[in-house]
């Protein structure tokens, strides 16, 4: 039995020798593809999931990497309402998408024990996966309902890769504001991240 373990062992190595370089580019045409399509998928969810809240990118340009959830800031939660949708078009002739927007009625609620200063947020809509976003105007938020208007001229929903298909952006918010803890004042900046996976509009717009 040993005999016959040794003589499979020297076999194979020998056969592996003889034919090293063809095991070599059978490997190469394999892994290659493989790994190409793994850099491709990796590349793409990650680059997609930082976000920045310039209209361009600039030296000073920030890229945020985490985000809190609506109700993870201290001091108040935002409240998000999506109220309506239009679909970008595509006019005769035209390679360009345009009309398409998204509105979000968004306010706070001030938790205990604190005085909320002020509150500004920059809205930005971005899609996971592929290269498509948006920033919006930076507006201020109040205790009372504020409508609020995101141009949004992409066609959704795409495929940007084999398995992976993109249905609606994320809504990201820089939320700058002034909280007062005891008589004082403190200036701060959070960044929130809120998913329109699963959720539908109040009101969908049709031409």
């Amino acid at each position: 039995m040993k005999n016959i373990k040794l003589e499979t062992k020297k076999g194979f190595w020998a056969w592996l020798h003889r034919n090293r370089l063809t095991v070599v580019v059978m490997s190469f045409i394999i892994l290659a593809p493989l790994t190409l399509v793994a850099v491709s998928y990796i590349g793409s969810y990650t680059s997609n999931r930082i976000a920045y809240f310039d209209v361009e990118e600039t030296a000073e340009t920030v890229y945020v990497k985490k985000f809190k959830d609506i109700d993870e800031i201290q001091g108040f939660e935002i409240f998000v309402e999506w109220a309506e949708l239009k679909n970008a078009y595509q006019p005769v002739d035209s390679e360009l998408w345009v009309g398409g927007y998204y509105t979000f009625d968004i306010w706070y609620e001030a938790n205990p024990n604190y005085t909320i200063n002020s509150i500004f947020i920059t809205p930005l809509l971005q899609t996971d996966w592929a290269d498509m976003r948006t920033v919006g105007n930076r507006v201020t938020i109040t205790e009372n309902q504020k409508n609020i208007a995101i141009e949004f001229n992409y066609h959704l929903p795409v495929k940007p890769l084999p398995f992976v298909s993109v249905g609606e952006p994320n809504l990201y918010l820089k939320v700058e504001y002034s909280v007062s803890y005891g008589g004082t004042a403190v200036n701060k900046v959070e960044y929130v991240k809120y998913s329109l996976k699963g959720l539908n509009p109040q009101l969908v717009i049709v031409d």
